[in-house]
């Protein structure tokens, strides 16, 4: 006598599927929640895309009676794995992944409300407060959700200072550089299905210093997101690149092939590195950043950035006898040698650099330095590279601060202002602005060049004793088709 075989899980769960199709959206929840544990992918992905081509009508032509809400659809195509921590063994180039431009639409934007390991106490105040205009300035002329990570300590200050629409979650960093700490979004568009899926690069960091929160930023922020995640090799910092979203990316010598960071990597491997992780196929190396900025080591994020396909902004001055001439200048000759990745020549807008900006004050490191006396670039005082070189180059030595070592700068010493470190909206540009005769001319520029978004400056000239700017605090995520949910 035969006998019947048991139902085994994936039946089982292919049966809720069908059920699902005929008696609605419970059954289907059911079903989504056994696919998660078993890893159905091509059972429910099929149905879904037969669901999305039917346009809500039966086989027959005639229209469902309980169609399956939009909402399951993304909440098994937003991140349907449960793994999402785990870092994906591949590469985003080899999974059809690339960075999209930073005009292409946002899901958000995250930021890292700066911590007392930032600045002197006397200086954090006046820098939470730039900080939280920034947020606000998004989140109110943007379009688009902002999202402050802040420790447990500042949660309550924070939200004080923040638009009632920002979300502000616990998240340790001991810096504030959301470009640098978190992660770096890439997405994959899939036109068949009309769908967009973003997944996250998280770089690695150095390993000196007490930043060792920092290296789980761009982890805790994919998580909170529930994005899968890349593990790229490579110390890297967010402002070191800028990508056209098209295949092509801007950096800079002075940045990548700094011998401080990378003395035995050559070129050709940083541009390996790039193409796999950015999933760029033409890399445009610029020479030096912007004068000032030894902090970043000349990122290239305050030097020149795209302003879409085959255009690029580029931070000039016209006066030969300013130390930042000739660094635009190189930077202009090679990019009006150079062709995209598309084989377009490249239009340069100039963008004109405020008047040079000096330190009235002194002032510090991004970071507070540990009691084990390392510099920032992680050797012992008094030795090549430490204190006493850095002294040349308007470093003043450490002192004591609470348990801490801070590593002071000399009154007096130039700062990196540049307009071309602004932020990219998906209905706003926030620039920053220096209470300088330049700043109209740059907002008239931007406004110029960015028609249908909004041109909004926020005074950041307390951000320029740790180095960066606005487009250093921000990192964007990119949307996908199911956001609104």
């Amino acid at each position: 006598m035969s006998s019947i075989a048991p139902l085994s899980a994936k039946g089982a769960a292919s049966m809720l599927l069908f059920l699902g199709f005929v008696m609605g959206s419970a059954t289907v929840i059911a079903a989504v929640a056994i696919q998660d544990l078993l890893d159905l992918d091509p059972i429910l992905r099929g149905w879904l895309k037969k669901r999305r081509n039917s346009k809500g009508n039966g086989s027959n032509g005639s229209p469902l009676k309980r169609p399956v809400p939009s909402f399951l659809e993304a909440m098994y195509l937003y991140e349907r794995k449960v793994g999402w921590g785990e870092v994906i063994p591949s590469s985003p180039q080899e999974d059809g992944f690339c960075m999209p431009a930073a005009w292409e639409a946002h899901a958000g934007c995250w930021l890292l409300f700066p911590c007392r390991r930032d600045r002197r106490a006397h200086e954090l105040e006046g820098v939470q407060k730039v900080y939280a205009h920034i947020a606000n300035a998004i989140q109110e002329h943007g379009s688009e959700q902002v999202t402050v990570g802040v420790r447990a300590e500042d949660w309550e200050e924070a939200r004080a200072l923040l638009h009632p629409g920002v979300r502000v979650v616990e998240l340790e960093s001991d810096s504030a550089w959301a470009r640098d700490s978190g992660p770096t979004f890439v997405v994959r568009d899939d036109g068949e299905e009309e769908m967009r899926e973003v997944r996250g690069v998280d770089w690695a960091m150095g390993t000196e210093g007490p930043c060792g929160r920092d290296q789980l930023v761009a982890r805790k922020v994919l998580e909170v997101e529930k994005i899968r995640r890349y593990a790229a090799p490579l110390v890297m910092g967010g402002g070191c690149f800028h990508v056209d979203g098209e295949g092509t990316c801007l950096v800079t010598e002075e940045s990548l092939l700094s011998p401080t960071q990378r003395p035995s990597l050559a070129k050709e491997a940083v541009e390996e590195v790039l193409r796999r992780y950015l999933g760029v196929e033409r890399v445009i190396w610029l020479e030096k950043g912007v004068c000032g900025d030894e902090d970043r080591q000349g990122r290239v994020d305050s030097l020149a950035c795209f302003k879409g396909p085959g255009e690029v902004i580029l931070h000039w001055t016209d006066d030969e006898m300013d130390p930042q001439f000739d660094r635009s200048w190189s930077a202009f000759i090679r990019l009006t040698q150079a062709t995209d990745a598309k084989g377009r020549a490249l239009r340069i807008h100039k963008m004109p650099m405020p008047g040079p900006i000096f330190d009235e004050q002194g002032g510090v490191e991004g970071s507070l330095l540990s009691e084990a006396g390392l510099t920032p670039a992680g050797r012992e005082e008094g030795k090549e590279g430490g204190n006493e070189k850095g002294t040349e180059e308007g470093r003043e030595g450490t002192h004591e601060e609470g348990n801490a070592r801070v590593v002071g700068r000399k009154v007096g010493r130039r700062m990196a202002a540049s307009y071309v470190n602004f932020y990219i909206a998906n209905e706003a540009i926030v620039v920053p602005q220096f209470m300088d005769p330049r700043d109209e001319e740059a907002v008239e520029l931007l406004q110029f060049l960015y028609p249908e978004r909004r041109v909004i400056g926020v005074c950041t000239r307390d951000l320029l004793r740790g180095g960066g700017n606005i487009h250093c605090v921000t990192q964007q995520q990119p949307t996908n088709q199911f956001d609104a949910f």
